[in-house]
């Protein structure tokens, strides 16, 4: 569907938006960038800021749900490729680890966001970033139960072997950012995959 030069201007000035309100509430947090802030360094006038978002928390809200579908849209075009599931796992958790590689501030400002925010703002947030999460596990679950299938895995419900998968991932590369280690995000890879695929428990 084609759509016509003043919807793809407003697509424009609004994805400018937000991009430089990511980048100031990145660096000065949620509560101190302010909405003239916003104005000035994306050139647009405070009315036509709101224009397109009503308030800063709804700026702010927006900000993360596009975060959170671009992650989506990388990790299923990572395990949407056509190789064994091993690798698919692989292209998972390495499309993981250079999102976060990439998107360090980010990352840093939404886990570490404590202010500011609209209590209800965010539980309503929160429920659109959980049902997407959600589908998205549901659809790696998908994936996965070819591994069972194929012998690879023991008989386990699928949607759980993602859960684990994605949070062991999760605690690596966050628990990185925030204390800012300067380590690559793919050198926790190995060990990721060791403990998932094997296991802490020493063979007896």
């Amino acid at each position: 569907m084609t759509i016509s030069r003043k919807e793809r201007e407003h697509k424009r000035q609004r994805n400018e938006i937000l991009k430089v309100a990511e980048r100031l509430f990145a660096r000065k947090s949620f509560h101190k960038a302010t909405m003239q802030e916003i104005a000035k360094k994306s050139e647009f006038s405070v009315g036509t800021i709101y224009n397109f978002f009503k308030s800063k928390d709804h700026l702010y809200m927006q900000v993360v749900w596009k975060k959170a579908r671009e992650i989506d849209r990388k990790l299923r075009d990572a395990i949407a490729e056509k190789d064994t599931i091993i690798e698919k796992l692989d292209n998972f958790l390495r499309a993981k680890a250079e999102f976060f590689q990439e998107n360090q501030e980010f990352i840093r400002l939404y886990f570490m966001e404590t202010q500011g925010v609209t209590f209800s703002l965010k539980q309503a947030l929160n429920k659109k970033l959980y049902r997407l999460y959600d589908e998205f596990l549901r659809h790696f679950s998908e994936v996965l139960s070819q591994g069972i299938k194929d012998h690879l895995f023991r008989q386990i419900d699928p949607y759980y072997l993602g859960l684990v998968l994605d949070g062991l991932s999760n605690t690596f590369f966050i628990h990185s950012i925030i204390l800012k280690k300067d380590i690559k995000l793919e050198e926790y890879i190995p060990v990721i995959k060791e403990i998932f695929f094997n296991g802490v428990m020493r063979k007896k």
